[in-house]
C-alpha cells in the first residue's frame, strides 16, 4: 500500500516539475517589452518665409495668443517648451502633452518650424517619485496642428 501511494506522490511531483521547467525554459517571464510600447511623438513642421527673429517673435506672439497652454521655456536660439492644460481620461489618469517648438534658419529670410507632440501622464512606478512621464501612445491633441496654423497664416499675411 505505501509503495503505491508512493508512485502516485512521484508521478504528480514529476508533472507539477516537468510543467515548472516548461515555464521557466520558456522565458515568459523575462521576455522584454515590444518595441511599440516605446514613448512616440507626433512632429510636424514648416518652412516660413521669415528671418529667424521675426519667426521667433512671431511664434511668441501666436503661443502667449493660445488658450489652455502653459510656456514653459523660451529660448532666444530658437525652443520653445510648452505644456497644455491637464485634463483626466475615464476620470482617473492625469494627462497632457508637451510641445517642443524648434526653429531653425535656413536661410536669411527663410525659417524651418518644427513642433513635437509627446502625450504625458502622471503617475509613479515603483522606482520614481510621483511625475510626469511620456505615454506610450501618440497624442491625440490638435494643439500642435492649431499652432502650426495659427503661425502660417500669419506669417502669409506678414
Amino acid at each position: 500500500m505505501k509503495t503505491r501511494s508512493y508512485t502516485k506522490f512521484s508521478s504528480l511531483f514529476g508533472s507539477v516539475l516537468l510543467v515548472a521547467i516548461t515555464v521557466i525554459s520558456s522565458g515568459c517571464a523575462t521576455k522584454a517589452k515590444p518595441v511599440e510600447n516605446q514613448p512616440v511623438a507626433f512632429v510636424d513642421s514648416m518652412t516660413v518665409p521669415l528671418a529667424f527673429e521675426d519667426a521667433w517673435l512671431l511664434t511668441r506672439d501666436v503661443l502667449l495668443q493660445q488658450d489652455g497652454i502653459e510656456i514653459y521655456t523660451r529660448d532666444k536660439r530658437g525652443m520653445f517648451v510648452v505644456y497644455t492644460d491637464m485634463h483626466r481620461e475615464k476620470l482617473l489618469v492625469p494627462k497632457r502633452s508637451m510641445l517642443t517648438i524648434t526653429l531653425e534658419e535656413e536661410s536669411k529670410s527663410a525659417t524651418k518650424i518644427a513642433v513635437e507632440t509627446v502625450a504625458q501622464r502622471y503617475g509613479v512606478t515603483v522606482l520614481t517619485y510621483p511625475g510626469w512621464r511620456e505615454d506610450n501612445k501618440v497624442s491625440e491633441e490638435e494643439v500642435g496642428r492649431e499652432i502650426m496654423e495659427s503661425i502660417r497664416g500669419k506669417a502669409s499675411s506678414n
